[in-house]
């Protein structure tokens, strides 16, 4: 059994919260959605570090901008 994460999809799923610079350590994610949510703050940098990330999609929540780290 294959225990690589690829894909995450919590699209309108009421989330609240900001999203942790750590999420980049998921290096073979291909597909990140949490658009229609209720996240804030701040955007993390390190998502920019992703380079097997495909698809990402935070729209319709109330990030602020990108932190640089």
């Amino acid at each position: 059994m294959d225990k690589t994460l690829n894909e995450i999809i919590l699209l309108n799923d009421n989330l609240t919260g900001c999203l942790p610079p750590e999420i980049s350590l998921l290096r073979n994610l291909t597909v990140f959605d949490v658009s229609f949510n209720h996240l804030q703050g701040s955007l993390p940098s390190t998502i920019g570090n992703m380079e097997s990330l495909e698809q990402l999609d935070v729209g319709h929540n109330s990030f602020t901008c990108y932190t640089h780290e």
